[in-house]
């Protein structure tokens, strides 16, 4: 019943959807590729034999899934759909030619049933909270097996499914493998009423040493080694403001500080020089191939594939995704390059590996944004602690077990039976 609600509601909504991507070709978030993919043309062939499928959704999840699907590109044809133009770029310029890539497919039926009948998956595995019911639901009517991996529900989410608690129980309860990334997120899968065994594995656990372009990162540290270097790493809105802010508080007491912003999704980069223009406060854009000199405030990163070069040149780093409520964005990678590494209040998604963090006093969490700048101003003082605080990170991270041998083991057996059931 819910099923056909959701679809009547989809069909009255098609033309305002349909509209909005087409919004999204102007503001530079869609292209032509994504547009007609995700309304249901689709130009690549499908290979003979076997796929697998996964639904990534966008740079995170794509990345965490890199060497699954690696291995499985070796017997199988492997396909990875997202949903933004960066992830397509991210997928493109990491895994082999083989792997496909396509963008996802708009949760309306028709368009779904399009995309299931020209991949036809063995096996479908959804990457981390990209939920749809009519990719779900048609899947499960045509026998493609379904999976969730590196499972995670925001408290958002969970009372939206909770709205629904038995169509959540269903859709929760059907998945093989069901793997969450924390324990929190087990608890709240049974808060929704999924009363079998959960596997709990985070992907990011092992995540991949960033790309460091050598002659980039030369280029760039010669021009800011003599200074006091503040990145804030994969912001949003909301957080922009928070680091101008706090950079204007800085600059007398850190007389020599450059703030270098790396947005999420580079396409802001006009929006936050918009505020840095507001608060006359200088800057250089990378992607205008422009390097900070002595006389920029801010240097704004909004190219593609540059987060190791850019890290490995900075002093400290504020981690995006954490200063407004979204949980964070991954943090071992950061850790990885042993770096010094703030956090604000929103953790939800990185929990578990904080807490180790902070065991081991490997990372700063503020509760509030008001300590930024008295944080900031102690850590810069004192280069020592920020070396030290780095080195921490990195030991500590590197303790952490590998998941992908057990989600390889977990898929595998789904397959395996599957395979069974034919013959």
């Amino acid at each position: 019943m819910m099923i056909y609600l959701y679809n009547i509601i989809l069909i009255i909504l098609s033309p305002i959807i349909l509209l909005y991507l087409v919004y999204r070709i102007f503001i530079g978030k869609e292209n032509k590729k994504s547009f007609f993919n995700k309304i249901g043309f689709i130009k690549t062939k499908r290979p003979l034999g076997e796929l697998i499928w996964f639904q990534a959704v966008s740079v995170g999840e794509a990345k965490s899934i890199f060497k699954i699907a690696k291995h499985y590109s070796n017997k199988y044809t492997v396909l990875i759909t997202t949903s933004t133009l960066l992830s397509e770029e991210t997928v493109s310029d990491n895994l082999p030619s083989n792997i496909i890539h396509q963008y996802s497919p708009v949760d309306i039926s028709f368009i779904v049933k399009i995309f299931l009948k020209h991949w036809n998956p063995t096996i479908g595995i959804w990457v981390e909270s990209e939920i749809w019911p009519n990719i779900i639901y048609h899947c499960r009517k045509n026998n493609i097996s379904t999976g969730l991996i590196q499972g995670t529900l925001s408290e958002k989410s969970l009372k939206r499914w909770s709205m629904f608690k038995s169509t959540s129980r269903k859709i929760f309860s059907d998945f093989k493998p069901l793997i969450a990334q924390s324990q929190e997120d087990i608890n709240k899968y049974k808060a929704l009423g999924v009363n079998k065994k959960i596997e709990l594995y985070n992907l990011k656990n092992n995540s991949s040493l960033p790309k460091i372009n050598k002659k980039k990162r030369y280029e760039l540290y010669n021009k800011i080694k003599n200074r006091s270097t503040l990145l804030a790493c994969s912001t949003h809105k909301g957080e922009e403001e928070i680091l101008i802010k706090n950079h204007i508080d800085l600059q007398y007491d850190i007389p020599n500080l450059l703030t270098i912003i790396l947005p999420r999704h580079p396409s802001r980069a006009l929006y936050i020089k918009k505020i840095l223009h507001k608060n006359k406060l200088s800057f250089a854009t990378r992607s205008e191939k422009i390097l900070p000199d002595k006389n920029t405030n801010v240097y704004i990163a909004d190219t593609f594939g540059e987060i190791g070069t850019i890290v490995s040149c900075s002093d400290i780093v504020i981690l995006g995704g954490t200063f407004v409520p979204l949980g964070g964005h991954n943090i071992i990678e950061l850790c990885k390059l042993s770096k010094s590494i703030i956090c604000g209040p929103s953790i939800e998604k990185i929990n578990d590996v904080m807490k180790l963090l902070l065991k081991n006093k490997a990372v700063i969490h503020l509760k509030n944004t008001e300590k930024l700048s008295t944080t900031l101003i102690s850590l810069l003082k004192n280069y020592d602690s920020i070396k030290s605080m780095g080195s921490r990170a990195k030991i500590t991270v590197e303790t952490l077990a590998p998941a992908e041998p057990y989600i390889i083991k977990s898929i595998d057996k789904e397959l395996f039976e599957k395979k069974n059931a034919y013959t």
